[in-house]
């Protein structure tokens, strides 16, 4: 499996950076995205709108 990441630096030239991986590899990544995603919403609740 290739992971493909785009790049565009602020010289506006773009630059791609391509990752073999495997399928468990991926399944780990989005894994760990979802653990950050889900700490940074505990870590940062949102406040209630006054009533």
């Amino acid at each position: 499996m290739r992971l493909i990441e785009s790049v565009e630096y602020k010289t506006g030239v773009p630059h791609e950076y391509q990752f073999e991986i495997t399928t468990g590899e991926l399944i780990a990544l989005i894994g760990t995205h979802s653990v950050l995603l889900s700490k940074e919403k505990r870590g940062n609740p949102v406040p209630a709108k006054a009533a």
